[in-house]
């Protein structure tokens, strides 16, 4: 069975779509899994690190900060967007209508 990144992009046709519209589609897509990931690593930052974070916010630093913050103080931040990208893409794709069996 494909992954459900894979899945994904064949159901919901992105690839089909003109490249201005792919790219906001990658967007929101990429929006949506960052929120994610930053969600789960609150849940295991020390209230410091939530604070630090926050500040990352407040200054409006670039994704580059965040995630080198997030890399060093959340081990498993791979093993958490790896989990994020996967879900996302599962919750995406169910909304979605199972063309593949007519391809």
């Amino acid at each position: 069975m494909d992954n459900p990144g894979l899945q994904l992009l064949k159901r919901s046709h992105i690839l089909a779509l003109a490249p201005e519209e792919q790219e906001e589609a990658f967007a929101e897509l990429g929006g949506q899994l960052f929120t994610r990931v930053v969600a789960r690593a609150l849940d295991l930052m020390s209230a410091d690190d939530q604070a630090a974070l926050g500040a990352l916010f407040d200054t409006d630093a670039d994704g580059e900060k965040v995630l080198a913050f997030l890399q060093e103080k959340v081990p498993n931040i791979s093993d958490i967007a790896s989990e994020e990208m996967t879900s996302l893409a599962e919750d995406r794709a169910s909304l979605l209508p199972d063309t593949t069996s007519y391809t």
